[in-house]
């Protein structure tokens, strides 16, 4: 796997367990580190942010270093159920000091957050995913509509690897696994697409339009 900006070893410490799935660390225009994962790996949805305050939407025993069982306390930031992607971020750190401390602590071991970028063109094009016995595998990967369509390697996709990155050559994140997908196909959300403004990486134009 080519890496031109980060370590394979740098890449795979900024994923995560969540839940039963997984997540990823990255980080706003602040520098704030967040986690990125599939909506589905929550165990619920929180109800909109108008209606609720921040321990509502706060989840206990959320995120874990990768392998082993969730034991961070979380608050959900942004949760899209359709697109299938939810951003999370640490406790309020007033109501949940210890929880918030255990946070910081954790995405801070990161020497880098996964840096994201928009598949640029129409044709597919190689990416990379972790398996559950955490080894890469290349798949092929293709712009459809605000989604990435999986095809070859697509059929190595495991339920607990939902929520993890999609990975282009140089190391950058793509999308989240979201689906097994049926036969040798899979839909997984497009970080520039289903990410909210303020935290997804700029859109790109397929080429020729």
């Amino acid at each position: 796997m080519p890496d031109q900006r980060q370590t394979v070893a740098q890449i795979k410490r900024s994923i995560l367990t969540v839940g039963g799935g997984r997540g990823f660390i990255v980080a706003d225009a602040e520098g704030r580190r967040l986690v990125i994962t599939a909506a589905h790996c929550l165990p619920y949805l929180p109800a909109g942010r108008g209606l609720t305050d921040s321990v509502v939407r706060t989840y206990s025993e959320l995120i874990a270093p990768l392998g082993n069982d969730p034991e961070i306390t979380v608050e959900c930031l942004f949760v899209d159920p359709i697109g299938d992607v939810a951003v999370l971020g640490p406790p309020d750190r007033e109501v949940f000091p210890d929880e918030d401390e255990a946070y910081q602590t954790l995405v801070g071991a990161v020497t880098t957050p996964l840096r994201m970028m928009d598949l640029p063109a129409s044709d597919p094009q190689v990416a990379w995913l972790l398996s559950l016995q955490g080894e890469w595998f290349r798949c092929s990967v293709q712009r459809i509509g605000g989604l990435l369509g999986i095809t070859e390697g697509a059929d190595r996709i495991e339920p607990g690897m939902f929520g993890s990155p999609i990975i282009d050559d140089n190391g950058h994140a793509l999308g989240v696994v979201s689906d097994g997908g049926t036969g040798a196909n899979s839909l997984s959300p497009r970080l520039a697409y289903n990410l909210p403004a303020w935290l997804a990486p700029p859109r790109r134009r397929l080429i020729g339009r």
